[in-house]
């Protein structure tokens, strides 16, 4: 078409070139004030989340030409978040790396990392939970009301031993889940007891998760939540429950699928024979898209062990 409209197809390509680079410069910027802004917002709080100054590494990783720089900002906020932290950083490291991205930061970066203790260097199996949350006041079928909470963390901390017992002492068993009240926050708290390290990965920044998914149970859960938050390693996927153009007009889909689907690809990291799915589930659909049962078809699909606790049988 370019040829036939007899444009000069150089020219052509300087200005789409030039529109890529103004985009580019606009896009950078715009990530640069918001990294800004959020680490204001926690200074404020008085308190420190390590994702937000991981964020800002890879910021600088893939955007500076100054290696050093890059390295330095990856072993300052590493040297004190906690290992799953530095598992996580490794792997995206080192995606950049195999991708031929920014390879000099990314080499810098690696050799600056803190060294990997016992612990941190054993195979890694992921235990992907998933679950219902407690009902609500006054909803008509229940489904997990207040009444089993002791049986459903009987039956979660059963079914984690039984996993733990089956690895050899060359791998550890890293948690998976959300924050939710109900399954998640019991989850958690079973790996806590059972000294397993867990991570919490939430839908939403932590006010508008917790009235989206928390505070309809009362204080005691929002209490529970935020015990879990200032201990675990708890990645953000959204700011905002409304999804980027690019996803809003797929089909059956909301933040809470997207939501299922990434803590699902986090855990199948190195393929599905290295993690296991816990299901807290009565076995039907739920009440919006992207619930419990979702996350149950896409973990078969991808050819994970599925173990699933029957709500029904409590």
């Amino acid at each position: 078409d370019i040829w036939e409209s007899g444009y000069d197809s150089s020219e052509e390509a300087n200005l789409k070139l030039k529109g890529l680079r103004d985009k580019h410069r606009k896009l950078t910027t715009a990530v640069h004030v918001s990294i800004e802004s959020a680490k204001l917002k926690q200074e404020a709080k008085g308190e420190h989340d390590p994702w937000i100054y991981i964020t800002e590494a890879d910021f600088v990783c893939l955007t500076s030409e100054n290696p050093l720089r890059a390295a330095s900002l990856y072993k300052k906020v590493l040297q004190s978040a906690g290992g799953l932290n530095v598992d996580a950083v490794v792997r995206q490291l080192k995606l950049y790396q195999a991708l031929g991205v920014k390879t000099d930061n990314v080499t810098a970066a690696l050799s600056a990392l803190p060294k990997e203790d016992g612990e941190q260097k054993k195979e890694k199996h992921f235990l992907l939970f998933t679950g219902h949350m407690i009902d609500k006041a006054g909803r008509k079928e229940p489904r997990f009301p207040p009444s089993k909470e002791g049986q459903a963390r009987e039956a979660i901390k059963k079914k984690i031993i039984q996993e733990k017992n089956k690895l050899d002492e060359n791998t550890a068993l890293i948690g998976i889940a959300g924050g939710a009240c109900g399954g998640d926050i019991l989850f958690h708290e079973i790996c806590e007891e059972l000294e397993m390290a867990s991570q919490m990965q939430l839908a939403l920044l932590r006010e508008q998760f917790l009235v989206e998914s928390v505070a309809f149970a009362g204080p005691e859960w929002i209490e529970r939540f935020d015990k879990l938050y200032r201990k675990l390693p708890h990645p953000v996927l959204s700011e905002t429950k409304e999804l980027p153009g690019w996803l809003r007009k797929k089909v059956d889909y909301n933040l809470w699928t997207r939501n299922n689907l990434w803590l699902l690809n986090n855990a199948l990291v190195d393929g599905g024979i290295k993690m296991s799915l816990i299901a807290l589930w009565d076995g039907t659909g739920g009440d919006d898209i992207g619930g419990t049962e979702h996350m149950v078809q896409e973990a078969n699909k991808k050819g994970a062990k599925t173990i699933v606790i029957d709500m029904n049988s409590m």
